[in-house]
């Protein structure tokens, strides 16, 4: 069928052309003309069209070869970028093993770059600050300390020394002379006695009003399990205190970071740092506030900057904070726990512990928990 159709086609094309050249030798022969020169006319509009037909191939020809050279020359470029990558990551690879397993190499490698890497950070900060003006949303990122915290990252040859005879929390209250009998043991504690204000949801309401500015650029961003509570404005408007009934959302959970210092200085002129937070230390910018209902679930507190952690108690319930031995000092080690109050704070570090924030069996409150580290 299809050959019979390309026949008749064809047919039909030089019956078109024979009838065009008659039409044509009839009007040559009325303006007079020879049979030479009609034969000449025919023959030269045949060689005019037959020019622009190997100038349309040729012109295809060379769109075609150029687009062939084109993609050969993208091929031939990706595949040496994807080489040099590929070789880079072998190399890092092994460079990596080496100084992770050859304990020599790696101490000498430390002793010469050790007074490059912080020049070189903060040198790639400041590069990288033009990036904020541009792209303000990358703020966040450029204050965090670590972007992505590795998972299989552990402490080396750590001694479990300060968790291997811990059975409960030391309540240490009205301890004296903090910093020379006990920093830097590590043994959790809690103190009962080093609060002089309350860390209330009202009174974090207050404190938005009072630097609503500063807290909406500098820390805007918050998690919650409400699907209509996800923006600060929404969960410190003072106008809205039906939002957070407790007997309406028991199991709400939500948490605020602050990374940033104009938002933590804000904070800290409220809540300031516990007495047993020595003077000479530096104490993180970073802050985490929680706000629990009754029966919220258990979540994990987070790694901060620092191990040296505490956690102080607010609102009007009470958490269970459970204190899990690291995965280094699992075997030495046996968990422990205790309910914090309002205004109690708790201690511990987190090279030793993981800890986790749990419900209270009859707690009927909400509770605040404000976190932070030092050095």
């Amino acid at each position: 069928m299809a050959v019979n159709e390309k026949f008749s086609k064809r047919k039909l094309t030089a019956k078109v052309f024979e009838d065009d050249v008659q039409a044509l030798t009839s009007k040559a022969e009325d303006w007079n003309l020879t049979d030479a020169q009609i034969n000449e006319i025919i023959e030269e509009s045949l060689r005019i069209l037959e020019n622009e037909t190997n100038a349309n191939v040729d012109s295809t020809s060379r769109t075609y070869r150029f687009i062939r050279r084109f993609y050969s020359l993208i091929t031939s470029f990706s595949m040496q970028i994807f080489n040099l990558l590929w070789w880079a990551f072998i190399t890092a690879s092994i460079l990596y093993c080496i100084l992770a397993c050859h304990n020599p190499t790696q101490k000498l490698v430390t002793r010469h770059i050790q007074d490059y890497i912080y020049p070189f950070m903060r040198t790639f900060r400041l590069m990288t600050l033009p990036l904020l003006k541009f792209y303000p949303s990358l703020v966040d990122w450029h204050e965090e300390q670590c972007l992505v915290r590795n998972p299989f990252y552990k402490v080396q040859n750590l001694d479990c020394w300060p968790c291997e005879q811990v059975r409960s929390v030391l309540d240490l209250s009205g301890l004296k002379n903090f910093t020379e009998y006990y920093h830097h043991s590590g043994i959790p504690f809690v103190v009962k006695d080093a609060v002089d204000t309350e860390c209330t949801l009202e009174r974090l309401q207050g404190l938005f009003v009072e630097n609503r500015d500063v807290f909406l650029r500098d820390a805007p961003s918050i998690y919650s399990t409400l699907p209509w509570l996800n923006d600060l404005a929404t969960l410190l408007d003072p106008n809205s205190p039906s939002a957070f009934n407790v007997s309406q959302y028991p199991e709400m959970h939500v948490a605020w970071k602050i990374n940033r210092i104009s938002a933590a200085r804000a904070l800290r002129e409220a809540f300031p740092r516990p007495y047993f937070v020595p003077n000479g230390t530096e104490v993180a910018i970073q802050r985490f506030i929680f706000i629990n209902g009754a029966e919220s679930p258990s979540h994990a507190l987070p790694m901060t900057d620092f191990a040296n952690v505490w956690v102080l108690a607010g609102g009007d319930g009470e958490r269970l904070i459970s204190l899990w031995p690291a995965s280094q000092c699992s075997h030495a080690c046996t968990p422990t726990s205790i309910v914090l109050q309002p205004g109690h704070i708790l201690f511990y570090n987190w090279q030793f512990w993981r800890p986790r924030s749990l419900p209270v069996h009859g707690s009927k409150g909400m509770s605040v928990l404000l976190l932070g580290s030092f050095y």
